[in-house]
């Protein structure tokens, strides 16, 4: 998905991450009741984590968004 593509359905929108992602990519996955169901998100986890996250340095990433989120 390199390419900026996406799958939508009317629930949902799955697509790579944006760089414009990475501060509500940090918030939500610094939540230590989501970091401890993961056996490998760092914790505390900082947008530097999700920059690294959207700019590959994790494998094959995708974004699952809500249609009615902000972008």
């Amino acid at each position: 998905m390199s390419d900026g593509g996406e799958i939508r359905t009317p629930r949902l929108i799955l697509r790579a991450p944006r760089a414009d992602d990475a501060a509500a990519i940090a918030a939500l996955a610094n939540d230590w009741d989501v970091v401890r169901q993961t056996a490998s998100l760092p914790f505390p986890y900082t947008e530097a984590d999700a920059r690294i996250f959207i700019d590959g340095g994790a494998g094959l990433q995708l974004l699952l968004k809500l249609p009615h989120d902000a972008h």
